[in-house]
Parts: structure tokens; sequence; C-alpha cells
């Protein structure tokens, strides 16, 4: 007995074996994979092979050459992307670059990405504005200095920029220097501005000039307006009022010179393109070279070719020439008569 004792004790001291469960139920199985949330596919965007066989490939051809096809997300147009490979130039690097430019290219270069207005218009960088406008300051007809009350960027625009300070339209002909604005007529003859106010209001308030008549801002004249009736001296309000204006004015005569005298170089400018393309020695030399005489011209259109430069595209375009005017030039000259008129 105490043997079947000792054999119990040495068999129930072994490790018992697990029993093996049964496997689940096909409703059960089935009640897990529904509750399950189910992942979508990822979506790849590799190029595709599709092979194209023409409607009109008779039997016997060649198969037709498998043709790749476009990925299905659109990818970057133009070259919108090589701009990142600029900002991983070192800094240094990009600054004795920047060092080179005028205000107008540092202030086109701000508006290309976010990175590079992050880059221009650091505080690190106000030295590089600074030698551009000192550079600007040497010459013969200098605009005045920055003022006081806004940055180099924003004098910047409202120098070289024409667009409209208010609505970005292309149409900022009106310039004020002692509201440092900039505006085009859609906006002056809003509800923005007010036109209505004697000599005496327009003395001490900022005002734009445009078509011979005056704008100030509305805010600006309502809040005059509020100030005065609520003054206890009101000559000393006007007083300070007029000092504050003449202060701003400070440098208006300098401003329309130097304005003046960019629209003077910039008329040039057009002038001379105008006559590189109207006149004779650029386009009549290029056709010269070709074995067209102005004789032989003038004999294929029956006339002098004088009295048809108005007609001709291109010849009154302020703009260089370039091989597409080149080809409208030449095939409106075939269309007088020269059937075998080359391309310029």
């Amino acid at each position: 007995m105490s043997a079947s004792l000792r054999r119990s004790a040495r068999i129930r001291d072994l490790p018992q074996e697990v029993p093996a469960q049964e496997p689940a139920s096909d409703e059960a199985t089935s009640e897990r994979d529904v509750s399950a949330p189910r992942r979508k596919p990822k979506k790849t965007y590799k190029r595709r092979k599709v092979e194209v066989k023409p409607y009109n490939e008779a039997p016997g051809d060649p198969p037709a050459q498998p043709v790749i096809a476009r990925p299905d997300k659109p990818g970057v147009r133009g070259r919108r992307g090589l701009l990142k490979f600029m900002t991983e130039i070192p800094l240094d690097t990009l600054h004795d670059i920047f060092r080179e430019l005028d205000p107008a290219d540092l202030l086109h270069l701000s508006w290309a990405s976010k990175s590079l207005n992050s880059i221009v218009m650091e505080k690190s960088a106000r030295y590089i504005w600074e030698e551009a406008f000192e550079r600007i300051y040497e010459l013969e007809t200098p605009p005045p200095r920055c003022p006081e009350d806004i940055n180099l960027a924003q004098y910047a625009r409202f120098l070289y920029e024409k667009t409209c300070m208010l609505c970005g339209s292309y149409h900022g002909y009106y310039t004020s220097w002692m509201m440092r604005l900039r505006a085009c007529w859609n906006c002056l003859n809003s509800d923005r501005f007010s036109k209505y106010m004697d000599y005496e209001e327009e003395r001490h308030l900022l005002t734009i000039t445009a078509k011979k008549r005056k704008f100030c801002l509305v805010d600006d004249y309502s809040h005059f307006l509020d100030e005065r009736k609520a003054s206890v001296c009101k000559e000393t309000f006007l007083r300070e009022r007029f000092a504050t204006k003449a202060n701003r004015c400070k440098g208006t005569e300098e401003f329309k010179q130097w304005e003046s005298k960019r629209s003077e170089c910039r008329r040039e400018e057009l002038s001379q393109l105008r006559l590189q393309r109207e006149n004779e020695y650029f386009i009549l030399s290029k056709l010269d070279e070709l074995g067209w005489t102005t004789s032989k011209i003038e004999e294929v259109i029956n006339g002098n070719i004088a009295d048809i430069a108005e007609e001709l595209p291109g010849f009154k375009s302020s703009r260089k020439l370039t091989k597409s005017g080149r080809i409208q030039l030449s095939t409106h000259l075939e269309g007088h008569g020269a059937d075998t008129f080359p391309l310029l």
C-alpha cells in the first residue's frame, strides 16, 4: 500500500499535459471576421505598362510596343520644385550671392517661396537690404531715404512694384508719398476713400491725388472729425495734425524727381526695343542676310515697305524679337505674294 502511495505521489509530481483546444466553429470565425475592421490596400502610384493595339493594325504586323501610362497621381507641373535645391546652399554663400542683387530683385526673391522668404526677411539679412539701398542712393537721381515708419522691404515694394497695395491689381498708377501708398483707380473710387472734404480739412489729412482730385481714407477722415469734435482746444489739435502731415511730406519732391526720372528711363528703354523691331536696321538686316533685300521685298509687296509696317506683326511691339515673332512676320509677308519667303 505504501508502494502504491509512493507511485501515485511520483505521478502527481509529473507535469500534466494541457488538453488541446477544439477548433472554433465556423459561426465564431465568421463573426470574428465581420467584426474586425478591414484595412484598405495601400494605393501605389507606380507606372504601369499598358499594351495599346491600334484599331487599324493588320494581321501579321509586329505587335505594338507597350506604352508607359501616366501615374494615377498627377505630379508637379513646371519647375516649381527646383527652388528647393537653392536653400540647400550654405547660408554664407547665399548671402554673398544676394549681396549683388538690387532691392527689386530681393523683393521678388522673397516672394518666390516660403523658405527663401525666411532667409531674405530674417534679421541677419538686414545688412543685405541696406547695402542694396546704399547703391541706389549713390545714383545721380536717387530716391529719398527710407522713412522710419516702414521697413526696407515695404519701401522696396512701394518704389518698384507697380501693383495696387490694396487689391493687388496691375494698375497701381497713383502714388502718395505721405501715405506710402500705391493704389489703382478702382480702389480710390470705392468706399474705402472719401473725396468730399473742404480745404481746411484737406490741409490736415493724408491724401492721394488721382485725375486732378484728392482722396483720403474714410477711416482717417472719420477719426479726424471725431478727434476734432472731442478736442478741448481745436487750434492745438489742428496744429499738431498739420505738423504730423508736414513731417510725413518730407521727401516728396525727391520722390517725384526720382519717379519722373525712372519713368523717363523706362520710356527710353521701350523706345529702343520698339526701334529694334520697328526700325528697318534690325528686321530688314536679318532679311538681307537671307537674301531678301529691301528692293526685293518692295517688289514682292508692290509698294513701299514703310506703308505696310503698321500692319506687320511685331513692328510696333516693345519686346525683343523672338523666333515665334519672326515666323509671324514671315507668314504675313508670304500672304502678300511671297510664296517662298524664308523664315527669319
